[in-house]
């Protein structure tokens, strides 16, 4: 029953994040039930979802930095509750070929799994069309 329970979760997680344009996180409060933490945590320990919680960054709705390591987030998750957002793990999106088909260098890193506030380095003349 949890196996079920968790592709649930799993599912339109994953689903969420190939199919947006905007890569935000699914909200576990839209999206989980009573006794789902057990579920949300194995599934974060098997390197499969990072719980983004908001305390790192104001908004946990968009992947900000790199998410926490597992310990930290499970921890958190036993301290504090689930709060925040659901995101498939890069290896996980590397799994499902996310961002491969993409032309956009920084479109393509988000749909990978990179934060959306990482270092980057890019031609400054990729600007000009905005003046």
């Amino acid at each position: 029953m949890i196996e079920d329970r968790k592709k649930e979760i799993f599912t339109p997680t994953l689903d969420n994040c190939l199919q947006s344009r905007d890569f935000n996180g699914l909200g576990v409060a839209h999206l989980t039930q009573a006794g789902d933490v057990e579920p949300i945590k194995e599934l974060i320990a098997g390197g499969r979802l990072d719980l983004v919680r908001g305390d790192g960054h104001p908004n946990p709705h968009i992947k900000a930095f790199e998410a926490e390591p597992i310990d930290v987030q499970l921890r958190k998750t036993d301290e504090a509750a689930l709060a925040g957002c659901l995101y498939p793990t890069p290896e996980l999106l590397a799994e499902h070929g996310a961002g491969t088909s993409e032309a956009a260098p920084y479109t393509r890193a988000l749909k990978e799994g990179a934060p959306q506030l990482s270092f980057r380095a890019f031609d400054l003349r990729a600007l000009e069309w905005y003046r």
